[in-house]
This record gives structure tokens, sequence and C-alpha cells, in this order.
């Protein structure tokens, strides 16, 4: 639908407003309260018509067009899982030593 629910109450509280006013003046406070309330749900109610309608009948729809299919260069990707080589014995002692200066021991 279009708009939202704002909009409705905007129409209600106008409603509301107005009736309250006008019965005011022949009638208790009760009763112009009560006919107000009433006017404000009626109202509330009745505004979904007019955006149902014109968001169903109102908007046309364009048609779908159909874009012709782009073959897509697929770019393979490198994995880095297939470069992965395990470390060797001289590997592990390099690291070890690193990790001894960062950490201060000797």
């Amino acid at each position: 639908m279009i708009g939202s629910w704002k909009w409705n109450t905007g129409l209600g509280a106008l409603a509301f407003i107005l009736s309250f006013f006008f019965s005011l003046e022949h009638n208790t406070y009760f009763v112009s309260v009560m006919r107000s309330c009433y006017s404000f749900i009626f109202f509330f109610l009745l505004g979904y018509l007019p955006r149902f309608l014109f968001a169903r009948f109102g908007s046309p729809q364009e048609p779908e067009i159909e874009e012709p299919m782009i073959e897509e260069k697929r770019v393979e990707e490198e994995n880095p899982a297939d470069e992965f080589q395990p470390m060797n014995a001289t590997d592990i002692n390099k690291a070890s030593q690193v990790i001894r200066q960062w950490t201060n021991e000797s």
C-alpha cells in the first residue's frame, strides 16, 4: 500500500476533532467524546480503502524487459590453502629463536 498508518491516524484525528467540536454544542461532553471516538475509528479504517485502491489500480506496472544474458568471465581466485607448506625443522628453529628474542628469554 502507498503511505503508512500515519495517514490513517491523521485522517482519524481530523475526524475526531471536527466531530467533537460540532457535536459539543448540542450534546453532553460524554456523548461528544463517544461520537468523536466512533468517527475516529470509522475514518481510520476508511482511510485504508483509497490507499488500497490506488496501490492496486492507480500505479501501472511497467512490463519487465528481459536483458540479454552476458557471459561473465570467471576469474579464478587463488586459494591460500593451495600454497600452504608445512614448516620444516629449520623454520621451526628460526621461529622459536624469534619468539625467544621477543620475550627476552635466552
